[in-house]
């Protein structure tokens, strides 16, 4: 019985032994552990740092290394021409053409009478005087607008015959302007014209007149 438990007091002892040593080396570990953390944590980290210089005035480059800049030609001006004042010599709407009248009969001129004789023939001595026209009561026709715009001007000699009141019977062109349209606006203006009838001594009588008509813009 005794020599039992020697044999277990003895295995109990290195048990011992063995825990005490496992437990230096666990806790040299541990020392070796904190001292390895200590050191990293007592280490600063390397901060680079970087100064500002003081400010230094702006380096401006050398005059004689800057391109000059060449100065762009000056184009001269060229003076706009001036536009010509246009004078264009306008008729008035409202003028009227100018009218020749016929030219004042003489004493002794024949005058067609109604039968197509000559009043200055017959035996009796009498002279016929020529119808005129009342040019301040008879209108003057409109100046046509075609033939104002296109400048058309002319004189135009007209054969009347005004009866013994005065009126126009009948009327022919003798001389034509050269336009239809002034030709036909004075024929049509003097188809309506009252005439002093021509006289034979103190009695009146129908006859044959020539009328001259001006048709002109610059009056």
């Amino acid at each position: 019985m005794k020599g039992t438990a020697s044999g277990l007091n003895a295995a109990r002892g290195r048990a011992l032994i063995m825990a005490s040593v496992c437990l230096v080396h666990v806790l040299a570990i541990a020392a070796v552990l904190q001292t390895s953390a200590s050191d990293l944590t007592a280490k600063p980290s390397s901060v680079i740092r970087a100064s500002m210089l003081p400010g230094m005035p702006a380096m401006s480059p050398n005059p004689e290394d800057v391109p000059k800049e060449k100065p762009k030609p000056v184009k001269p001006k060229t003076p706009k021409p001036k536009t010509a004042q246009t004078i264009a010599a306008v008729a008035k709407e409202d003028a009227a053409p100018t009218a020749m009248q016929a030219p004042a009969p003489e004493p002794e001129k024949e005058v067609e009478d109604e039968g197509g004789g000559a009043a200055g023939n017959e035996g009796q001595g009498e002279s016929i005087t020529e119808a005129t026209s009342n040019y301040l009561s008879n209108p003057a026709p409109r100046y046509p607008p075609m033939s104002r715009r296109l400048g058309e001007e002319g004189k135009i000699l007209f054969k009347v015959f005004v009866d013994t009141e005065g009126k126009v019977k009948d009327i022919t062109i003798q001389q034509t302007s050269g336009f239809k349209r002034l030709d036909e606006a004075a024929l049509e203006a003097i188809r309506g014209w009252t005439f002093t009838p021509a006289r034979k001594g103190e009695e009146k009588v129908a006859a044959w007149v020539i009328i001259p008509f001006v048709w002109s813009l610059k009056g």
